[in-house]
């Protein structure tokens, strides 16, 4: 079922915005792309990246590389993308299995 993106989310996609760069990252297998010259913009993902990201995924905007809904899709990210996510996220991403 495709599922409708919230406003903001929504802005963010027309806008083409550093969120959204950063979610399509997620989604494409293409974090360590990403510029992040900018001195105050982490290089980690953020529990929001992931966030927007399965949002983009569910309304059909943009395919993910990895099934974040799955057990096993999410450890597959996380094995790929371990260098990238705090212990937080880690535990975030696993949580709905455990």
């Amino acid at each position: 079922m495709v599922e409708k993106l919230l406003p903001a989310d929504l802005k963010s996609l027309i806008d083409k915005d550093r969120r959204y760069q950063r979610a399509v990252a997620v989604l494409s297998d293409r974090w360590g792309s990403l510029d992040f010259t900018v001195p105050w913009e982490t290089p980690m993902m953020t529990w929001a990246d992931i966030v927007y990201a399965r949002h983009l995924s569910a309304a059909g905007v943009s395919k993910s590389t990895y099934n974040l809904t799955t057990f096993a899709g999410v450890q597959q990210f996380l094995k790929h993308n371990q260098s990238y996510l705090t212990a937080e996220v880690t535990q975030q991403l696993k949580e709905p299995f455990l």
